[in-house]
């Protein structure tokens, strides 16, 4: 196929949605535009710059209807191939972002090898941005099967019921920790595991985009989760050695108080202060909850001092009677 005139391409749209007539456009005998008069096209919509590959004579650049076609194809296929760079950075995420640097290498070569292919030859030129927008897609999806597996069989239903069923398993787990580290464990478990459920359902192709967006929503909203537990963690190490305190002192203040044995700050800690980190609410006077955690237990504490002197002075307990505060698991 052989272009004879610009004119057959009618317009041509730029990548700022603009619209260039050719049929207004200057042209010489020959079917070619100058590059004077290119250039002032550029100056007035704003367009890339174009190196023109005819050099006359005269010694005036031109283009012809080819290049500047080619140009245009050029220009909407690399819109698509941007487009395509954004789906990878949402779809490969969590533990799979270390995939993407690959995913994209693939992605550059593919434009690459597609453009070499069909832009010399001017009837694959002609729509190559059209066929190059459905054939990234389909590379696209193979690349993504390469690392996750099939996507075309992959059942929807299938992982949402596995993933309903360990969030279900999760849930009570957790509600049943027996103290901070165990709580904050499952929820790191849980994190590692609602990433891989994340990247099995994006690899599905019959998810809806509102599911995808959701998807996307909550694996940023895992990384605030993570953060959390680590902060817990870190708590927990001065409450640890707040009730350790709590502990010593009723032990050295309230000799012989056997009830104390129950209360559940000394026969359970681990479970207290679990309890605590979960009704714990920041606020303008308890900003930090290793700080409200000490005022409670200064609280505490004044409050059994005050009932075992009581005790003591009705003669209920025996001062000299030894008591060890510690939780069973330690006596035993």
């Amino acid at each position: 196929m052989s272009f004879t005139g610009i004119y057959q391409f009618g317009s041509i749209t730029t990548k700022n949605g603009q619209t260039i007539d050719l049929n207004n456009i200057k042209i010489d005998d020959d079917g070619k535009i100058s590059q004077r008069t290119y250039s002032f096209i550029q100056k007035e919509l704003g367009l890339d710059t174009l190196e023109l590959s005819e050099e006359p004579q005269k010694g005036e650049k031109q283009v012809t209807d080819f290049e500047f076609v080619l140009w245009n194809q050029e220009a909407n296929m690399q819109e698509t191939f941007d487009a395509i760079c954004v789906q990878v950075s949402k779809d490969f995420i969590g533990d799979n972002a270390k995939y993407s640097s690959q995913v994209l290498k693939e992605l550059r070569q593919f434009l690459k090898d597609f453009k070499a292919e069909n832009s010399s030859d001017a009837e694959k030129m002609v729509d190559m941005a059209d066929r190059f927008k459905d054939a990234i897609e389909v590379k696209y999806n193979e690349i993504k099967e390469s690392i996750f597996g099939s996507s075309e069989n992959a059942d929807y239903e299938k992982i949402q019921q596995e993933w309903d069923e360990y969030c279900s398993k999760f849930e009570k787990d957790q509600s049943h920790a027996k103290s901070i580290k165990e709580y904050v464990q499952l929820g790191r478990e849980y994190l590692t595991k609602h990433s891989e459920y994340t990247q099995k359902m994006l690899a599905c192709n019959d998810i809806s985009p509102e599911m995808r967006t959701d998807l996307i929503n909550g694996s940023k909203a895992d990384m605030e989760t993570a953060k959390m537990y680590s902060q817990l963690m870190a708590d927990s190490i001065d409450m640890t050695s707040a009730t350790e305190e709590f502990i010593s002192k009723l032990m050295q203040n309230c000799p012989g108080w056997k009830d104390l044995e129950d209360n559940p700050i000394i026969a359970e800690p681990d479970l207290y202060m679990l309890r605590f980190s979960q009704t714990f609410e920041p606020s303008i006077i308890e900003p930090s909850m290793t700080s409200a955690y000490r005022n409670s237990l200064n609280n505490e504490y004044e409050h059994l001092f005050a009932q075992y002197q009581e005790l003591v002075e009705n003669g209920k307990i025996n001062v000299n009677e030894e008591v060890n505060f510690k939780p069973e698991e330690e006596k035993n």
